[in-house]
């Protein structure tokens, strides 16, 4: 007599939905990472770029030596 998977009984059915629920948490969790590193790459171009700005402001004379510190502060750098 042959095997057949069918014969499992109740485990077939069982395996089938722990290895969906597994497959979607791992699309969850993927997604989340992506997400969250897209959001971090995101923000530090944009503090760069507001460094860069503040920095220019400050070598143009517009902006005082106190000044830029505390943008820089403020910007975490």
């Amino acid at each position: 007599m042959m095997w057949n998977p069918y014969q499992m009984g109740w485990l077939w059915p069982v395996l089938t939905v722990l290895f969906l629920f597994l497959l979607g948490v791992g699309v969850v969790l993927f997604a989340r990472w992506f997400s969250n590193n897209a959001d971090r790459d995101s923000r530090v171009r944009h503090q760069g770029a507001a460094l860069d700005t503040a920095g220019e402001r400050f070598a143009r004379g517009e902006i005082t030596a106190e000044e830029f510190e505390s943008m820089k502060r403020s910007l975490g750098s």
